[in-house]
């Protein structure tokens, strides 16, 4: 799913758990900094393997997502501008 804000080539949102249309059903699953790695790729998580890692996890890599207090500077917003 793209938004109108970010919809370039370089930069998209997709909705976590979703089904990518790729060979091999990967999924998009959210993760933690631990986990990232240079190894991970972005069709590790498929269909056929996603219940397993949920079934693993001690918690949810978003826990905090609605604790954590961002912002975006005015540079941040020029560049999601979109023309």
């Amino acid at each position: 799913m793209r938004t109108s804000a970010l919809a370039t080539p370089r930069c998209f949102a997709i909705a976590e758990y979703s089904t990518r249309a790729k060979p091999g059903a990967p999924v998009s699953v959210p993760i933690t900094w631990v986990e990232l790695s240079v190894d991970l790729r972005s069709n590790h998580f498929t269909v056929a393997n996603v219940e397993e890692r949920l079934k693993r996890l001690k918690e949810d890599p978003w826990r905090d997502y609605f604790t954590i207090k961002q912002k975006f500077t005015q540079k941040m917003t020029a560049l999601l501008s979109v023309s």
